[in-house]
C-alpha cells in the first residue's frame, strides 16, 4: 500500500488520452471482496431482462471496436480474479468475443489496455487473494516499490514518468535478451 500503484495506472492512463488520437477517457473498475462476473459484465433481472454493467456499456456494447480505451481495475485481487474476469482474460488472448448473459457475444475493442493494481497476498494474506499462474503468464507485471512513491511525492508526475521510461526501457532489454 502506498507505492503509487493507482496513481502510475491512473497517469498512464492520462498519458494515452493525450498521446492516443481517439482515446476514450480511461474507465476505472473498483473491485471489492463481493465483485463477481454480474457486476463487471451485467445480469438478467428477474423479469429476464439483461442490465448491462458500466463496463459492458463503455467498453464492450459501445459499436466503435476501433476506438482505443484503457481500462484499469483497481485493487483487483480483493476478489478472485479469474471468477469475475475470466471470459475476459480469455477473449483476450484468444481475440474471441465475451459471452453476456443475454446470450449477445460482443467483442473487446482492438486497442483495449487493461491494466490492474492490487497488494501483494504476502504482505495482505487477510485482505488480498492469490492469482493463479496462469493469469499471470498473460500479464506483465509491474512490481512497486516504495522508491517509486517517494519519486512521485518529491518530484511529482516528472518524477513519475522518469521512474515510467526507466522500467520501459528494462523491459525492452529484457525482452531482447529473453528472445536471443
Amino acid at each position: 500500500p502506498g507505492t503509487g500503484k493507482s496513481t502510475f495506472a491512473r497517469e498512464f492512463g492520462n498519458a494515452c488520452e493525450l498521446e492516443i488520437p481517439d482515446q476514450r477517457e480511461t474507465k476505472v473498475v473498483l473491485v471489492d471482496p463481493d465483485f463477481d462476473a454480474a457486476r463487471l459484465l451485467g445480469y438478467l433481472d428477474l423479469a429476464g431482462k439483461f442490465r448491462a454493467s458500466e463496463f459492458t456499456k463503455e467498453v464492450l456494447q459501445t459499436g466503435q471496436p476501433l476506438v482505443p480505451r484503457v481500462v484499469i481495475f483497481e485493487e483487483c485481487n480483493t476478489a478472485q480474479l479469474e471468477a469475475y474476469a475470466g471470459q475476459l482474460l480469455h477473449a483476450v488472448e484468444s481475440a474471441g468475443a465475451v459471452q453476456l448473459p443475454d446470450d449477445s457475444e460482443p467483442r473487446l475493442p482492438l486497442d483495449v489496455l487493461l491494466l490492474a493494481t492490487g497488494n501483494s497476498v504476502r504482505d495482505e494474506p487477510e485482505t488480498r487473494l492469490p492469482i493463479s499462474r496462469p493469469s499471470k503468464r498473460r500479464m506483465t507485471i509491474i512490481e512497486m516499490p516504495n522508491i517509486l512513491y517517494e519519486a512521485w511525492r518529491d518530484g511529482k508526475r516528472d518524477a513519475l514518468v522518469e521512474q515510467a521510461n526507466l522500467y520501459l526501457e528494462y523491459e525492452r532489454t529484457r525482452d531482447r535478451k529473453s528472445v536471443v
